[in-house]
C-alpha cells in the first residue's frame, strides 16, 4: 500500500473519530451555594459562574437552593446549553431587579425544573438567534419573547404573569396559569403556525392580537378572565386559524371573541357567549345552560381526540 493510500485512510479515521471525541467532552457543571456539590466537580457557587464555564451541549445541573442572580445566556458560545435542577427539587432564581433567566442570540437554550421570580420577568428571551428554546416544569412570574422560531414552553406554571411573544412554528403545551395567559401579537413578526394545546387558564384569556395564520388553538380550558376567554383579533390572514374543542366559561367579556374578518375555523368548543365572526358559528357545541354553563359542566375533551 502506498504512503498516500495509507494517509487517506488514517485521515478517514481520524476524521470519523472526531464526532465522538466532542461527545465526550461534554461535561455537567454542577452548581450549589450551600454545600459544595457534595464532592461532585467541577463545582461553582453561582449558577453565572457555570454559565461563564460551559461550552455547547455542556449541562448545569443546580442543587437546590435560592439563587440570587441573574442567569444570562448570551451569544452562539452560550447556546445548546441545558441548566437543570440536580434532582426533583426546584432551585429558586430569584435576583433582587431584572429578570431571572435573560436568553440573547443563544440558541437551543434549556431551563428545566425551577422556580424563578424577578422583578421584571421570569424569562426574557430576545431575537431570532435565540430560537429553538425549551422552557420546561418551572414555576414562573411571566416570558417574554421576541421573534424566535420553534420555540418549546411545556408544564410550566404562570403565576401572575403570563406569555408575551411574538413566535413562529412554536410549540405552547400543557401549561397552568394563574392571573395570566398567553398574548401573541406581532413584533418582528407575525405568530405563525404556533401550537397552543391543553393549557389551563384561570383568571387570564388566550389572545391572538395580530396578523397572523395557521394558528392551532386546541383542548385549553379558559376561565374568569376579566376580558374576553379566546380572543382572535386577526385581520389580513393568509391561511386560516383552527380553534377547536376549546372550553371557555365565565369570562368577564366574551367567552369566545373573532375579531377577524371571519376567516377563522372554530369547532366543537364550549362556551356561553361569543362576539364577532365567532357567533355565526353557533353550531359549536355552545355550553349547557341559558347563558352560561359552570366548571363542572365544561371540562376538557378527552385527550384521546387528538
Amino acid at each position: 500500500m502506498s504512503r498516500s493510500t495509507i494517509l487517506a485512510v488514517v485521515t478517514m479515521l481520524v476524521g470519523s473519530l472526531l464526532p465522538l471525541q466532542r461527545a465526550g467532552a461534554q461535561m455537567v457543571h454542577f452548581v450549589d451555594n450551600i454545600r459544595g456539590c457534595e464532592g461532585r466537580t467541577p463545582c461553582y457557587s453561582t449558577i453565572t459562574d457555570a454559565v461563564a464555564a460551559a461550552a455547547p451541549f455542556d449541562t448545569i445541573a443546580v442543587f437546590p437552593g435560592v439563587y440570587h442572580e441573574t442567569v444570562a445566556f448570551e451569544g452562539p458560545s452560550k447556546g445548546d446549553i441545558t441548566l437543570r435542577s440536580h434532582g426533583r427539587v426546584k432551585p429558586v432564581i430569584a435576583p433582587s431587579a431584572g429578570n431571572g433567566v435573560s436568553i440573547l442570540a443563544a440558541p437551543r437554550v434549556q431551563v428545566l425544573n425551577f422556580v424563578i421570580e424577578a422583578p421584571s420577568t421570569a424569562v426574557s428571551i430576545g431575537g431570532p438567534l435565540s430560537s429553538g428554546y425549551v422552557i420546561q416544569n418551572n414555576w414562573l412570574n411571566g416570558l417574554t419573547s421576541g421573534a424566535a422560531r420553534e420555540a418549546t414552553v411545556k408544564n410550566n406554571t404562570f403565576v401572575g404573569a403570563g406569555i408575551r411573544a411574538d413566535l413562529n412554528a412554536s410549540v405552547i403545551e400543557g401549561n397552568r396559569f394563574v392571573g395570566a395567559g398567553i398574548f401573541l401579537f406581532e413584533g418582528a413578526q407575525r405568530p405563525e403556525d404556533n401550537l397552543i394545546r391543553r393549557n389551563l387558564v384561570r383568571r387570564g384569556g388566550i389572545d391572538l392580537n395580530a396578523p397572523a395564520s395557521g394558528n392551532t388553538i386546541v383542548a385549553n380550558f379558559v376561565s374568569g378572565s376579566p376580558g374576553d376567554g379566546i380572543s382572535i383579533g386577526v385581520l389580513n390572514h393568509g391561511s386560516v386559524n383552527v380553534i377547536e374543542r376549546n372550553t371557555s366559561v365565565e369570562n368577564a367579556g366574551c367567552d369566545v371573541n373573532d375579531r377577524s374578518d371571519g376567516g377563522n375555523t372554530w369547532t366543537n368548543n364550549r362556551f356561553g357567549t361569543s362576539c364577532g365572526a365567532a357567533s355565526a358559528q353557533a353550531s359549536a357545541t355552545p355550553a349547557r345552560g341559558s347563558a352560561r354553563a359552570t366548571p363542572a359542566e365544561s371540562s376538557l375533551t378527552p385527550e384521546d381526540e387528538d
